[in-house]
């Protein structure tokens, strides 16, 4: 029980923070800029990032607050992801557990490298941009995303296993009959 009501204040919080950045960011969606902050996750080259970061000058800490927000944000959705991961990951054969046991750790190393490429962006908006500033926040937000979709995949594919199995059980039952 304790569970579910984690899982429920977590995705509340979670869907009410996705609206905060998302409003607090707004000015940040340019034409050069269509995806906001995660433009600058995915800068990839001292180059783009610089054209990021005279692009933002004008709304600069509005750049850097949402930063700021996005660490709240962090907490909601690891915390989120957890949760139902924790709620989830004894169902279905050992391997399926196996693979479910990884992502909960999976999802506490994405929040962590969320925090990171946060730090990395911090600097790049402070107008530390460096080739391994950049690099290092493409990397950080690459493996964390992929980490997510793993664990969002897992989450949403754990219903369909089951009812797999149960089907499979529910025939070898009748062919035993």
């Amino acid at each position: 029980m304790r569970y579910k009501r984690r899982l429920f204040i977590s995705a509340v919080l979670t869907v009410v923070m996705i609206g905060v950045m998302q409003y607090q960011g707004v000015l940040l969606k340019t034409p050069q800029t269509p995806m906001g902050i995660l433009d600058l996750e995915f800068a990839g080259t001292v180059e783009n990032a610089t054209r990021l970061y005279n692009t933002w000058l004008p709304v600069l800490a509005i750049a850097l607050n949402n930063v700021l927000i996005d660490f709240l944000f962090i907490i909601c959705y690891t915390l989120l992801l957890h949760t139902a991961l924790l709620l989830i990951r004894k169902r279905g054969d050992s391997l399926w557990r196996r693979f479910g046991n990884w992502m909960v750790r999976g999802v506490i190393i994405a929040g962590f490298f969320d925090v990171v490429e946060n730090i990395l962006m911090l600097r790049t908006l402070n107008g530390h941009i460096s080739k391994e500033v950049v690099a290092s926040t493409f990397m950080f937000a690459a493996i964390k995303f992929l980490l997510i979709v793993l664990a969002i995949a897992y989450i949403l594919l754990t219903p369909l296993v089951m009812r797999k199995k149960r089907v499979q059980s529910n025939t070898l039952l009748n062919d035993l009959q």
